[in-house]
């Protein structure tokens, strides 16, 4: 700048990602008899952040890019097919959010570490002997998020989230 010169525009964080997709969930209750009460707002707090993110002035993601599921309807593999298809789609540059709003649940039948997303379809004691039974946190890490190459973003609003930071997912 020269001296006497007005200043000129302040930088920005940079350009946006060249294509943003996310994957929203909200699921107030399984409906396979879990003993978990239902919730009131999960729903809810998943479609506003649907809104805000495909706001034509405050969002910046293309509605296209943007899956919204109401896990009350919506199955665990129905979720996971549409996270691997963005997840195995996406190039180095691009940003995958995810955000779960809902219950977490843990089983006997899984290690401590590995919660489960409760999605409509779970049935937390049919992981007894279906281990690929339910939206899992292993299945999540492994088949998802370790396999993009788009910068990830994951929001778990739910009990045993934690159970996602036992390792960190290195990329090289």
């Amino acid at each position: 700048m020269q001296p006497g010169a007005p200043p000129g525009p302040t930088e920005g964080p940079g350009p946006l990602p060249e294509k943003r997709r996310a994957v929203i969930v909200g699921c107030n209750a399984s409906q396979k008899g879990s003993a978990e009460q239902s919730l009131q707002w999960a729903v809810n707090d998943a479609q506003e952040i649907y809104d805000e993110l495909t706001d034509s002035y405050t969002g910046s993601f293309d509605p296209v890019d943007v899956q919204l599921f109401n896990a009350a309807t919506d199955s665990s593999k129905d979720i996971i097919q549409a996270l691997r298809a963005y997840s195995l789609d996406s190039r180095e540059g691009d940003l995958l959010l995810v955000y779960f709003a809902g219950h977490g649940a843990t089983s006997k039948w899984l290690p401590s570490t590995d919660a489960l997303l409760v999605t409509a379809d779970l049935d937390v004691d049919a992981v007894r002997l279906d281990p690929t039974a339910g939206l899992r946190i292993s299945s999540l890490r492994n088949d998802v998020l370790e396999l993009t190459a788009a910068t990830t973003v994951l929001i778990l609003d739910c009990c045993h989230a934690g159970s996602f930071t036992v390792s960190p997912i290195e990329k090289t």
